[in-house]
């Protein structure tokens, strides 16, 4: 799919066809040399491409108002329109080649700047703010870029960010990010040199190459660039363009989840003692709403075979049909773009599989992608979800999305991201206007126009490891790195975990689900968890903001002393020590201020002494 940029005739027309409103000036130009600044903060951006694997730089571009065309070598032209804050690019071949990416290279000035926010590549992935450091070895940021996975997931993050980033720490601030994920993958690598904060945005160069031939178009994801004093107002507008579906009749989800207890064991009687249990603990909150019981991974026959297994004697249909007449509403896990080589697909159909694409799972192994480019894999897929909804399943977390990203041969030639982008669109068509979609292990911004909802950030517990104290910080860290996007979609941000764990963690994990604004879900197995932890991190007050729709904000974005990279959940587990760095201070949208103490000692914020691992409210 291409974003087809808004032709000059718009613009002038705004002034010829009576509107009383002037368009309002962009505060950046397009010169000789490519996007710069009007302001007093400095800001050169040269395009550049990337053409039969190699970068090469563009020539001086052509300007004539909102437009500039710059040179590509010989091979083609890159164009750019600049619309207020967002730059479109589109490169134009003049003879056949294989364009690998686009972007920009250049420098700002900003005074004070300390950090950047480092974002990972899907749900998972490690994202916070960091220092910002010296130049990245090449062969090292190359190394990232490439890494898929866990390998990715737990990166480290000092070296680029992907689809956004905030630099600042002073008086300015500069925000930099994609504003859409259709055509290729896009990413910010920065650092401190001699003449300012030395940026690299680019869409592609990561793997992705699209054969051209001459007089033909591709155009690239726009880019939102905003500079200016105030942080927070240069997030909320970057994420007024990003491209969303907000269905009006389609709310934060209340309810139990099987997986973090029961996982892939669950039975058709875990699911229904634990609807019956979880119904008694939610009746204390006065919850109005019909509670949603999902059913995760464990019902089917394998991965790419979504039939029920013989754990579900009644049928995922009959469970269904049972549970909506208590009053339940239903929903239910599935991978639909991974398939096992347990599965009748794989056997049956190898010709549906991405060639050399795998995804690295650590209990199943290497699992394929289904490559819906291919029209009986499309008709397959959709299938699927359509018989999956029939059975009475109206919410359908869709997870490991990242996978149908991947690179690899495709039955179509197309980048990873055009296939993800079909994929959704797929599966929404499919699923229908009212089913409720939640993108997990997915990046953010692609499943945007497709999905209700989006996991926020990282798993809370891991089979094997059950809930630990690390990974509620390290949740806390995601959604202050990446607030912006449940402003455009609901993010999930994993349940609170009510065993094991002290009642402070507890309510500080239940404090950090409310922050996200997305959901509220339980994932204890309820029905034989201790009644007197029923009542443990929860309250009216916490259901209530967990389902608002609209996240809360970091007050201190930038921190005081940021760390020189990202640490992770395993890291604090074997140093018992949490070594994470998340904002403090949040207000929700209401003004209410919450301060949060995740460090393993009592210390001050806003002049409350709050205990080590806690949460406290700081104003009523």
């Amino acid at each position: 799919m291409k974003y087809m940029p808004i032709p000059l005739l718009l613009v002038l027309c705004v002034l010829a066809c009576g509107d009383t409103k002037a368009p309002v000036e962009s505060p950046f130009q397009l010169t000789a040399q490519g996007v710069e600044s009007r302001s007093h903060i400095g800001l050169s951006l040269h395009p550049v491409a990337h053409i039969n694997g190699a970068r090469v730089e563009t020539g001086d571009c052509t300007v004539k108002g909102l437009l500039a065309h710059c040179p590509v070598s010989v091979f083609g032209v890159l164009r750019l329109e600049l619309v207020g804050e967002v730059v479109h690019l589109r490169f134009e071949a003049l003879q056949d080649c294989t364009l690998n990416g686009m972007g920009f290279e250049g420098v700002t000035t900003l005074d004070g700047a300390t950090s950047w926010l480092s974002n990972g590549y899907q749900s998972l992935s490690q994202s916070g703010m960091i220092a910002l450091g010296a130049q990245p070895p090449s062969e090292e940021l190359q190394e990232d870029l490439l890494a898929t996975g866990d390998p990715e997931a737990l990166r480290n993050g000092q070296y680029h960010s992907w689809w956004y980033t905030l630099v600042g720490g002073g008086t300015e601030s500069l925000v930099l990010g994609a504003t859409e994920a259709r055509v290729l993958k896009s990413w910010i690598s920065l650092y401190a040199g001699d003449a300012g904060v030395e940026i690299t945005a680019m869409s592609g160069a990561v793997g992705e190459a699209i054969p051209m031939k001459a007089s033909s178009v591709v155009d690239c994801d726009p880019w939102f660039i905003g500079l200016g004093p105030d942080p927070h107002a240069l997030l909320e507008r970057y994420a007024t363009h990003i491209p969303a579906r907000r269905n009006p009749t389609v709310t934060p989800q209340i309810g139990w989840n099987s997986w973090y207890e029961l996982g892939d064991t669950v039975t058709e009687d875990d699911i229904r003692a634990n609807a019956t249990s979880v119904r008694a603990l939610y009746e204390a909150y006065e919850v109005s709403q019909n509670l949603r019981i999902v059913v995760d991974d464990g019902w089917q026959v394998a991965w790419g075979e979504w039939t029920p297994n013989e754990k579900f004697p009644s049928g995922m249909d009959g469970l269904a049909a049972d549970l909506r007449a208590d009053g339940f509403t239903m929903g239910v896990w599935l991978a639909p773009l991974l398939v096992s080589e347990e599965s009748e697909v794989f056997k049956e159909h190898p010709e549906w599989l991405v060639k050399d694409a795998t995804w690295g799972h650590p209990f199943h192994g290497s699992l394929r992608v289904l490559d819906i480019t291919h029209p009986e894999a499309a008709q397959h897929l959709q299938e699927t979800i359509k018989e999956i909804v029939s059975w009475g399943y109206d919410f359908l977390k869709i997870d490991f999305l990242a996978a149908g990203s991947l690179e690899g041969g495709h039955y179509e030639n197309v980048t990873g991201m055009q296939h993800l982008d079909r994929a959704l669109a797929l599966i929404r068509e499919a699923a229908g206007e009212e089913v409720t979609l939640l993108a997990v292990i997915a990046p953010p911004i692609a499943p945007f126009p497709y999905v209700d909802g989006w996991r926020v950030g990282n798993d809370i517990a891991y089979p094997n490891i059950g809930p630990r104290w690390p990974f509620i910080p390290n949740q806390l860290r995601s959604v202050g790195a990446r607030w912006p996007f449940c402003l455009r979609t609901f993010c999930d941000a994993d349940p609170p975990l009510l065993r094991e764990l002290p009642s402070n963690e507890v309510e500080t994990g239940a404090w950090v689900v409310a922050l996200a604004g997305g959901a509220m879900f339980l994932s204890d197995d309820v029905a034989n968890l201790d009644p007197e932890r029923w009542s443990w991190g929860l309250s009216s007050e916490v259901i209530h903001r967990a389902t608002t729709g609209e996240p809360a904000r970091p007050i201190d974005l930038f921190p005081g002393s940021p760390p020189a990279q990202l640490s992770t959940v395993f890291e604090d587990i074997a140093f018992k020590k949490t070594s994470h760095i998340a904002p403090a201070l949040w207000r929700f949208p209401d003004g209410m201020v919450i301060g949060f103490n995740i460090a393993d000692e009592s210390r001050e914020i806003e002049g409350v002494t709050l205990p080590p691992h806690s949460a406290t409210a700081l104003t009523p």
